[in-house]
């Protein structure tokens, strides 16, 4: 797959850059090509902490994704005056040789070993088989969607590509480090539940568990729309990135951040049906929904509102397949009852709607630094949705 990468890239490149100049899409090309290496350890990599999260070494496993921040950061210092650009890919390489090293290490510890063998005639290999391809269609056109973006987006304003990947930084630390990780560590109780067929139990788990991504994830969407300019200017706003460039990035940042839990409920319920050893459902009707959403969305909202409308494309992309998840998850489970989940949301929207108004009051009129008032913005945001949620009595609290 790594070598059809390689490949593909004098034919892929200038598709996805199709608004660059050619010197830019041959540049694009090449940084493919450069990147071929990663592609490759970073997918051992991936195979290497499933097998860590299988084994219950959640730490661990999360441990490796710091390497690949480390291994850029430090070509960017050792090697950025001599190779401009391409220092970039290289330290990718860097950082995904130190993944495999760490998880292979952790691995080796826990007793594992490996023996290459293939075994086509066993019921399990094709069990296997059975399961994997749908996964791997799935994770296909999930890979798509940031394609579509790059390559619409390439056709508006200079600058917009860029702004669109430094909004989507934050996000996707929030959703790996954050709900990803809570998800992940539940996966292995789910597929206990699953294995024993006890039905009862994996539907009250499976609800318990939707009520408290809301809980957490409603709030943490609307504060983190709510402090938009103060953290994407602590976090960006220096050298070329100006006001203008926090401004635009900033709003590209909060239309991703109201679809956090609409994203946190599609993960979870592609969760559950993966646990039960259904990918069909996960990569067909979850996957394929978002992609047509995407498409749908992405060409109704760019013209309006350009690249502030593919990020509200992302978060209504999510919303539809995670309404459609729920529904055949509640028919698969046979009785799942949603209407404890329905009370909880409006419950948790009331509560968030009034934390946004404080905290977007807050950074109004307060004259401190950004870091300082994502700080006060956080403290504040936190304290007040704790306060409603215990005057609402939601349960999850």
């Amino acid at each position: 797959a790594s070598l059809l990468f390689a490949l593909a890239a004098p034919i892929v490149g200038p598709l996805l850059a199709s608004g660059f100049a050619p010197a830019e899409q041959q540049l694009v090309i090449r940084l493919m090509w450069c990147l071929t290496p990663a592609l490759l350890l970073y997918s051992l990599t991936l195979v290497l902490k499933s097998l860590l999260e299988a084994e219950k070494l959640f730490f661990v496993s999360q441990v490796s994704s710091g390497f690949l921040a480390i291994g850029v950061i430090t070509s960017v210092i050792l090697f950025a005056g001599s190779l401009g650009v391409y220092c970039l890919p290289i330290g990718m390489c860097i950082g995904t040789s130190l993944q495999v090293a760490w998880t292979a290490f952790w691995l080796s510890r826990s007793g594992f070993r490996y023996r290459f063998t293939i075994q086509p005639a066993t019921r399990e290999f094709r069990r296997f088989v059975s399961v994997l391809w749908p996964g791997f269609v799935g994770a296909l056109i999930m890979s798509v969607l940031p394609l579509i973006d790059r390559s619409m987006a390439s056709h508006l304003e200079a600058g917009t590509v860029t702004c669109l990947s430094f909004a989507e930084r934050p996000m996707s630390l929030v959703a790996r480090f954050g709900l990803s990780s809570l998800i992940t560590a539940l996966l292995p109780t789910f597929a206990a539940i699953a294995v024993h067929e006890h039905p009862k139990q994996l539907r009250a788990t499976v609800s318990q568990m939707l009520r408290i991504l809301v809980f957490i994830s409603v709030p943490l969407g609307i504060l983190l729309a709510a402090l938009r300019v103060p953290i994407i200017a602590a976090l960006f706003e220096r050298g070329s990135f100006d006001a203008d460039s926090t401004l635009l990035t900033s709003s590209i940042f909060a239309a991703l951040a109201i679809g956090l839990c609409p994203l946190a409920v599609t993960v979870a319920t592609s969760t559950v049906f993966k646990s039960m050893q259904d990918t069909k459902t996960a990569a067909f009707l979850g996957g394929g929904s978002c992609l047509v959403s995407k498409v749908f969305f992405n060409f109704i909202l760019i013209a309006p509102l350009g690249a502030v409308g593919l990020a509200l494309a992302t978060s209504l992309q999510y919303t539809a397949s995670s309404l459609l998840l729920l529904v055949c998850l509640r028919k698969r489970l046979e009785g799942l009852d949603l209407r404890p989940l329905l009370s909880t949301t409006v419950k948790v929207i009331a509560a968030s709607s009034i934390v946004y108004l404080v905290v977007d009051w807050i950074v109004q009129i307060t004259q401190l630094p950004p870091l300082g008032v994502c700080l006060l913005g956080s403290a504040v945001g936190a304290t007040v949705y704790l306060a409603l949620a215990f005057l609402l009595k939601i349960e999850e609290l």
